[in-house]
């Protein structure tokens, strides 16, 4: 695992709350592939499959988070072109309500750098 790969994966993960929280859809394919599956069904959420359908679902739900922070981010491995990655998710909603969740994905590099292309996120364990 080279540093260089571990420090731009970072990076993406600093990217993602900004890109959501902003709601600055035209720039998601700089943290996901546009073949990107995000599977958060375990948190009552319809299976997002590509980009517009990501930005839809964040845009569209009075059930998605004011803002979102990803922290404990953790390269568990890079083998080429691909790379695994398990992050903390903490959601912030209105009158004061927070979730704790983890985040399992899968990354690819491409001619653009890093990218996600298919996120599980899961309620943390109680």
């Amino acid at each position: 695992m080279e540093a260089a790969d571990v420090i731009e994966i970072q990076q993406l993960y600093a990217r993602y709350g900004h890109v959501m929280d902003e709601r600055d859809w035209e720039h998601l394919g700089e943290l996901f592939t546009e073949d990107c599956v995000f599977d958060a069904t375990a948190l009552g959420v319809p299976l997002m499959e590509g980009l517009a359908a990501i930005a839809d679902s964040t845009e569209n739900s009075p059930a998605a988070p004011l803002a979102h922070h990803v922290t404990n981010v953790y390269v568990a491995s890079v083998h080429g072109e691909q790379a695994r990655v398990q992050a903390k998710a903490i959601g912030l909603y209105s009158k004061g309500r927070a979730f704790s969740g983890v985040y399992d994905d899968s990354l690819v590099r491409t001619a653009a750098g890093w990218r996600i292309r298919r996120r599980v996120n899961r309620p943390a364990a109680a």
